[in-house]
């Protein structure tokens, strides 16, 4: 059964959020999930989580201003039981963004520790939505600190014979060399205590060109291919150095405009948000998602991996039967970007006609 889910899932790889991978043997969990499961409880990820598997990369040093798009390592997790991931802990020097995938062990073979993401077949298609279906977390941009639990009683379900694929974006602003990396403490479920299955969600807006001196928000609407029956439960917004915000409104339905999720922040904030009420997409026929940018500089800021350029996206879970990910991206049928002017307030406002819904 767990062959034929991979085989059927699009998975594509991008520098769009950062993604990441590598070996399976020296740098694999760092003890057993069977030891996980039955560690004490843990006030991190709620009363009834427990502890579990700790993720650490490979060091890499990196020279003062040095970035590294693609970087890989993977992590067996040695379960032959079903594992329910409530919540995890991040702390990194020199992470730009890092997004960790579940998959079958054994996927995407390389070498021992963190290389570049070529080395394992895992590399990028053009301005690609990031491998969604099987996304578990997501590091809010350059945070070196930060906690993610979901709700309630909600986790990502991870079958038997999985193994955590990490893809990472390293960038040193320091005027040192550094030895960068990330270390993911997770926190788990019991089965009795597992609610709500998590489902990955989420988009991605890849046709940005920020004006010079400029307020401006970017907007694209997603429609899905039949009427949605979802609750949300977390989402982390993704944007580089000049975005301060971003939004989630429903499209159609007597709630047609309604926003059900904006963060604000700068990046090296945590900004994921945990939803203390579901937030539900009944009724609705798609969603409108936008990013908000400052750009103060002389220069057009164009969309783009490198932390120079600029992106637009989200990550959320839900309880969805199946994952969505809509793409307003070129690669993705024909997308425009249309000029809709300055509004009222002097924002200058923009929109892209063409989202594909990824299911």
């Amino acid at each position: 059964m767990w062959s034929e889910w991979w085989a059927r899932k699009p998975w594509f790889a991008v520098a769009a959020l950062s993604l990441g991978c590598s070996s399976q043997s020296e740098h694999a969990v760092s003890r057993t999930t069977k030891d996980a499961a039955n560690a004490a409880s843990s006030d991190a990820g709620g009363a009834n989580s427990v502890d579990g598997p700790t993720l650490t990369t490979a060091p890499i040093s990196l020279e003062p201003g040095g970035e590294r798009l693609l970087v890989c390592q993977s992590f067996v997790l040695n379960n032959e039981d079903w594992l329910y991931f409530s919540g995890v802990h991040f702390a990194s020097v020199g992470v730009h963004h890092s997004n960790w995938f579940v998959m079958p062990e054994g996927a995407y073979p390389g070498p021992s520790g963190s290389a570049d993401c070529q080395s394992f077949g895992f590399g990028v298609l053009s301005d690609a939505a990031p491998v969604q279906s099987g996304l578990l977390f997501s590091q809010s941009t350059e945070v070196a600190d930060e906690t993610e639990t979901f709700g309630d009683g909600a986790a990502y379900a991870v079958p038997p014979h999985s193994q955590v694929f990490l893809s990472y974006h390293v960038l040193n602003t320091s005027s040192d060399t550094l030895d960068v990396g990330v270390t993911a403490t997770t926190e788990m479920l019991r089965e009795e205590d597992v609610k709500v299955r998590l489902t990955a969600g989420g988009a991605l807006l890849g046709l940005l060109a920020i004006p010079p001196d400029s307020r401006a928000r970017f907007s694209a609407n997603c429609s899905f291919a039949s009427a949605p029956d979802f609750k949300g439960y977390y989402a982390l917004p993704h944007y580089h150095n000049y975005g301060v915000g971003m939004q989630v409104q429903l499209i159609g339905g007597p709630r047609d405009g309604e926003t059900v999720w904006q963060a604000a922040g700068p990046i090296g904030e945590a900004v994921g948000t945990k939803f203390e009420q579901p937030v539900d997409f009944s009724g609705a026929t798609g969603f409108r998602f936008s990013c908000d940018y400052v750009n103060t500089t002389s220069n057009t800021i164009l969309g783009g991996s490198y932390a120079s350029d600029e992106m637009c996206g989200f990550a959320m879970g839900t309880d969805a039967a199946q994952q969505f990910y809509g793409v307003a991206t070129p690669g993705f049928g024909t997308p425009t970007l249309v000029d809709d002017g300055t509004d009222a307030s002097g924002q200058h406002q923009f929109h892209i006609d063409g989202c594909a819904m990824l299911q």
